[in-house]
């Protein structure tokens, strides 16, 4: 058994450890991960045979059936709790798009290649399609037109789903030598996971850092679209300069952050001594 294969196993224990343990410092690497996903798919692409790719009858129904379940769980929370946060929540979890991760999944397990791709590429574009339909009728941006929230939508997916794709359709059609040489280092996709995993978990939410909501009390959405999120709740009560004096060097957190209709951060008021 080689080292490679001896370490294998490990590698995403260690990941998701160094991940939890070193947050603070791995978090500012953040800004690789999509440059890791392109990667992933780059190195996933060029391995299968893209001329080859014939997505079949079964791939149309999975996704058929993917949206049929968002929305039939988003109804039945709602007229059984009438929770609508509650229902919106399992309609995205169910409706997410297919993940970087499930290439490498899929292909460590012995899926076939050809399968995956396909299924990632219709999983993603059935996506794309269907969430700015459903979210016309469902949630707090249901003015937004149809045509905008694909835009929104194929603008963040794009970069890290379609453009890999067609780089590896080009070097397999101009390049094949190239995309022989690239595909070689399939197996480095797992690690490149790994790498992207141990970002992810190095930028965990709930932190006071401006990228992430702390201790968020309300929301309120103007009739313009824009959306006001309050934030801090040990910000409050502080009625005096020796009590705000105290939150400061405590690091309290008490801000108002204004976001566009599209979800793009406009301005944020952070300091509770304003």
């Amino acid at each position: 058994m080689s080292l490679q294969q001896k370490i294998r196993p490990y590698i995403l224990p260690a990941a998701i450890a160094l991940g939890l343990l070193l947050h603070r410092w791995i978090g500012k690497l953040d800004f690789l991960t999509p440059y890791l996903i392109f990667s992933i798919l780059l190195l996933t692409f060029c391995a299968a045979d893209i001329r080859r790719l014939r997505p079949s009858p079964l791939e149309g129904w999975v996704a058929l059936f993917q949206v049929a379940a968002s929305l039939g769980g988003y109804f039945a929370i709602r007229l059984l709790t009438g929770n609508e946060l509650l229902a919106e929540g399992l309609l995205i979890g169910v409706l997410c798009p297919v993940a970087a991760s499930v290439s490498v999944v899929a292909c460590a397990l012995g899926a076939n290649r050809q399968t995956v791709v396909s299924y990632t590429m219709v999983g993603n574009l059935t996506v794309a399609c269907a969430a700015p339909i459903i979210f016309s009728f469902i949630g707090q941006r249901q003015s937004m037109p149809f045509w905008e929230s694909f835009t929104m939508i194929f603008r963040h997916t794009a970069s890290v789903l379609a453009v890999p794709f067609l780089l590896a359709w080009l070097l397999q059609r101009c390049w094949p030598a190239a995309n022989r040489r690239i595909a070689r280092y399939k197996g480095t996709a797992f690690y490149l996971w790994a790498a992207a995993l141990l970002l992810t978990l190095g930028k965990a939410g709930g932190a006071r850092e401006p990228d992430y909501f702390y201790q968020p009390i309300d929301v309120l959405v103007a009739p313009d679209g824009s959306i006001f999120v309050s934030d801090g709740h040990d910000g409050q009560g502080m009625t005096t300069q020796q009590a705000i004096n105290e939150g400061i060097k405590r690091g309290a957190t008490a801000r108002i952050s204004k976001f566009s209709r599209d979800g793009k951060k406009v301005i944020m008021l952070n300091s509770i001594d304003l």
